[in-house]
């Protein structure tokens, strides 16, 4: 089964995540914190990584940056999803490694579509 990893520190959205990605046939995990963020990616090795930009303890782009410096994360998926539609935010987002980022609010219909994809090519990759 294919595991999502989610980050993300606002309950509702991380509860709404969760039961659209379990209806999808997702395994979810997921926390509201960036350093167990980190600590779940590590231990858990999801098939992908949904990620808030702005989180306590560690930020986004922090938890992209460590987790693409460990050989046992760097090929893992990371797409963000964050209210911050800055420009220069989203282009450091991508070139910093990760596949997508979606502006909240978002579809879903949408997420689903970039989740699909983005684990298709990784597996492609392989």
């Amino acid at each position: 089964m294919k595991k999502i990893l989610i980050i993300e520190d606002d309950k509702n959205i991380r509860d709404n995540l969760f039961e659209i990605l379990t209806n999808e046939g997702f395994e979810v995990i997921q926390t509201d914190n960036g350093k167990k963020g980190v600590e779940l990616a590590k231990s858990e090795l999801p098939t992908l990584i949904l990620c808030d930009m702005q989180l306590p303890e560690l930020n986004g782009l922090t938890i992209l940056k460590l987790l693409k410096t460990s050989s046992a994360t760097l090929k893992i998926p990371f797409i963000f999803i964050s209210g911050f539609s800055d420009r220069n935010l989203v282009i450091e987002g991508i070139t910093g490694g990760a596949v997508d980022y979606i502006v909240k609010p978002f579809q879903m219909d949408r997420l689903i579509n970039t989740i699909n994809k983005a684990i298709d090519n990784a597996v492609d990759r392989q």
